[in-house]
């Protein structure tokens, strides 16, 4: 059998095979409590961002600048715009604008990734539970197994 030892939400550490189905749901409840404790009120959260990123056709005669998750300008060549083309306007509008948005997508998802969130904490722990009742749960069928097979 192997085991590890695996801290608990106040700081105790348990030894993982010692821990039943109850023992990982109480200590769930526990930390399920915790969250409730630290936090009653569910904070507003808003989507906001500093990040500015700009971007413009692959000819450059429409530049698209995103910022805080909307389109902040558009840019058109003067000569473009008078060539009268709506078509080939509409086209280099669409792609300046995606380029600038999937940039600024990319950027934001990429720092979301590398730092460190309140959520990405509690993700951590419930994986670590969620580990803990798949084991506890797989030795309780060992157990069953065995006595099966003594029958």
């Amino acid at each position: 059998m192997i085991s590890f030892n695996l801290p608990r939400p106040h700081g105790e550490v348990i030894r993982v095979h010692d821990e039943t189905i109850p023992d990982v749901i109480v200590r769930l409840a526990e930390f399920s409590g915790q969250l409730a404790a630290q936090d009653p009120e569910p904070p507003v959260w808003e989507l906001t961002s500093d990040r500015v990123v700009t971007r413009s056709d692959p000819e450059g005669r429409v530049e698209v600048t995103v910022g805080d998750y909307a389109v902040r300008s558009v840019r058109i060549d003067p000569d473009f715009l008078m060539a009268g083309d709506l078509s080939d306007l509409e086209d280099a509008i669409a792609v300046a604008a995606t380029t600038a948005l999937k940039q600024f997508l990319k950027e934001e998802m990429e720092e979301a990734a590398a730092g460190s969130s309140p959520m990405g904490e509690v993700h951590a722990q419930l994986l670590n539970i969620s580990r803990d009742v798949t084991a506890a749960f797989d030795r309780h069928m060992d157990i069953l197994d065995a006595k099966v097979r003594m029958l």
